[in-house]
């Protein structure tokens, strides 16, 4: 049992989410502008072209390349920039909750211990219950914050596009996803013949808030606790 907490948790255990805010913003500009300058690189080949009483569009097509990398620029670029921003983006969650059942646990093999733990599926809800019940902080009933239910839709959209490139299997991770915020399930069979998770603009900012809300909410919950006072761990 950890018998004082850091007074300096609340630095610590929610940093990173700052760099996780400005790198959502370099990627959305990045998607503007190569959005841009595909379709000003398409606008200007077919004005060449329609100038040029010699080009053959047969031999020589202009509207067919430019669709394709108008596709690119609008749908595959963004899908991996977004999709693989929203998977870091949860991780950061899982680590900072790990991080701190293992500052202040006295057990060393705390880590491997709580990923073998089956009474929670979700690792923040294993992590969670241990700094409650083991490490004895008063959270309350965690399940009941307002972040909790989005922070469940992100790790089972998180799980899909790191193990299933984006498709959605089962109906409960179709539901709890298409709550989320600029999130929904295509199942168009545009981009893919299954159903999968489709980031539209401000998805990553809407999931880099909630988990920065979710992580002050716990640490700032956690610092109710009279042992919050400061003095070194022992």
């Amino acid at each position: 049992m950890v018998k004082n907490l850091p007074k300096d948790a609340f630095t610590d255990w929610t940093f990173g989410f700052g760099d996780l805010q400005r790198v959502v913003d370099l990627v959305e500009k990045a998607v503007e502008r190569n959005a841009a300058e595909t379709a000003e690189a398409g606008r200007a080949a077919a004005i060449k072209a329609a100038a040029d009483p010699s080009h053959s569009f047969v031999k020589r097509p202009v509207f067919a390349p430019m669709a394709a990398e108008l596709w690119k620029s609008e749908t595959t670029f963004p899908r991996v920039l977004r999709n693989a921003l929203l998977v870091a983006i949860y991780s950061h969650i899982e680590y900072l909750l790990l991080s701190w059942c293992e500052s202040i646990s006295p057990d060393p093999t705390v880590s491997e211990q709580l990923k073998k733990r089956k009474n929670d599926e979700s690792y923040p809800g294993r992590y969670l219950r241990y700094l409650r019940d083991d490490a004895g902080i008063d959270l309350g009933d965690f399940t009941k914050w307002p972040e909790w239910e989005l922070i469940d839709g992100y790790r089972r959209a998180r799980n899909c596009l790191a193990h299933r490139g984006g498709i959605v299997d089962g109906e409960e991770d179709r539901q709890k996803i298409a709550t989320l915020p600029h999130i929904e399930i295509d199942d168009s069979g545009l981009q893919l013949i299954e159903p999968i998770v489709h980031l539209r603009p401000g998805a990553c900012q809407a999931a880099s808030e909630t988990a920065k809300a979710f992580v002050e909410r716990a640490v700032t919950t956690a610092q109710r606790d009279a042992r919050w006072d400061g003095s070194k761990r022992e």
